[in-house]
């Protein structure tokens, strides 16, 4: 997925908030889910647990959370998750 700013600085963005706002649909037509689940929250704490920043320092999603294998593990993981 690519994200349109890079290192952004404002907190109010409005581009940076769409991008956001597309990956967690993204994140839920990959995983087959609604609103019923924090997607971008689960995927927030499992980039963490791997290693991975998951914000900037200006509160959006790190550049590491539109990284298409990133998206792809996490869905991976988090249908594996929902069978337990």
């Amino acid at each position: 997925m690519k994200v349109r700013h890079t290192n952004c600085q404002n907190t109010k963005c409005p581009v940076c908030l769409n991008d956001a706002l597309k990956l967690e649909k993204l994140l839920q037509e990959k995983t087959g889910t609604g609103n019923e689940y924090d997607l971008l929250g689960k995927y927030h704490k499992w980039l963490a647990d791997n290693g991975m920043p998951n914000e900037t320092e200006w509160g959006w999603p790190s550049i590491e959370s539109y990284n298409d294998d990133n998206i792809e593990r996490f869905c991976k993981w988090f249908k594996k998750m929902e069978e337990v």
